[in-house]
């Protein structure tokens, strides 16, 4: 153990100009996932000063290519076109390897991207740009059919594509066809009518009998069964979605109507209250202005007996007391005519039962 970290702290800090990503480029056994996996822990490999071997030595940081390392890499990558096919495996390991490794990977892609001479991606990135000058590219090149580098580097152009979602699905199987397009053969015979597509089973058949090639058919095949089978559970679910907001949209509608029905009703009680409000406003107006003129006619009637029978009966007493010697009968029959007159007032006063 004390001969173990004797040994590691004898390893130097790393030399001025070391560049793993360019050495990955340039060592073609160098392996993809080895490599990301050590980048992602930092781990350097320094040559011992003392065995001359090189060893390993882990940081436990991410090792991301500076501005330096980064042109270096992109330069060794154009100066040598076949390095291709070993940055697409990079690629392709990235996926796999965390989205730190696949962003540093990708980077690296575009600046790589960038300094092509026979494509000019725009700027900013768009979807639409971005397909013409993949399509633009590949309508530049001129063998029929492709080379295994330009067949590649489209692999390449379509990865960073899809990660920067400026690639989908379709976009990518069109400029896969065209990639792959040959050229038809001249004939001096009427034309053809030209035959149905083929199926998959058709396509199954003739291709070439190996391993690699019908092992990447059946995954495609799967993984399209596979999408189309969600998308079908998708659409049996929207269908399901649809039926339920049918019956609730139904359900809502005749609620609708209920609520409409009701309101006319209430609205028809209402105009009738209205009505019938209106009526007994003008009823007690009525009464009013009877109770009013009956009051009327009840105070002319009281003043006017006041004012004539009581007063002269009064004064008849009155005369009478004061006469010498007084006339006691002449009193009394006017003090029980007044007597006899208010309760006559009085019963008419009195509310009929």
């Amino acid at each position: 153990m004390m001969q173990s970290a004797r040994s590691k702290s004898s390893l130097p800090p790393p030399p001025r100009g070391y560049a793993p990503w360019v050495d990955y480029l340039t060592e073609p056994r160098a392996d993809p996932k080895i490599f990301l996996r050590d980048m992602l822990h930092g781990v350097e490999s320094l040559r011992d000063e003392k065995t001359g071997k090189r060893r390993k030595h882990k940081t436990g940081k991410v090792r991301t290519p500076d501005d330096a390392e980064r042109v270096a890499f992109v330069d060794a990558l154009i100066s040598q076109p076949s390095r291709v096919d070993r940055q697409l495996a990079l690629v392709m390991e990235a996926s796999a390897s965390g989205e730190s490794m696949l962003k540093i990977v990708m980077d690296l892609t575009e600046a790589w991207i960038r300094r092509l001479d026979t494509i000019t991606i725009p700027e900013p990135l768009d979807t639409e740009g971005y397909t013409k000058a993949v399509a633009s590219w590949l309508a530049g090149i001129r063998e029929s059919p492709l080379k295994a580098v330009h067949l590649k580097t489209l692999l390449l152009l379509l990865h960073f594509g899809r990660y920067r979602e400026l690639v989908d699905r379709d976009r990518a199987v069109e400029l896969i066809a065209l990639a792959i397009r040959q050229q038809p053969k001249s004939s001096s015979g009427s034309s053809r009518v030209r035959d149905a597509p083929p199926t998959p089973l058709d396509l199954l058949l003739v291709a070439a009998p190996e391993l690699p090639i019908l092992s990447m058919y059946v995954s495609f095949v799967t993984a399209q069964k596979a999408a189309v089978g969600s998308l079908v559970t998708q659409v049996q679910a929207q269908e399901q979605q649809i039926e339920r907001l049918v019956a609730d949209s139904t359900k809502l509608r005749h609620t609708i109507e209920d609520l409409r029905t009701e309101n006319l009703g209430l609205r028809q009680k209402l105009a009738d209250a209205a009505e019938t409000v209106a009526q007994m406003r003008e009823e007690t107006l009525n009464t009013r202005i009877t109770y009013e003129h009956r009051m009327a006619e009840q105070r002319g009637r009281i003043a006017g007996m006041f004012q004539n029978q009581m007063k002269r009966w009064l004064e008849e007493s009155l005369h009478a007391i004061r006469s010498n010697p007084p006339r006691i009968a002449v009193i009394e029959e006017r003090l029980e005519e007044a007597l006899a007159l208010t309760d006559k007032e009085l019963q008419w006063l009195r509310p009929s039962e």
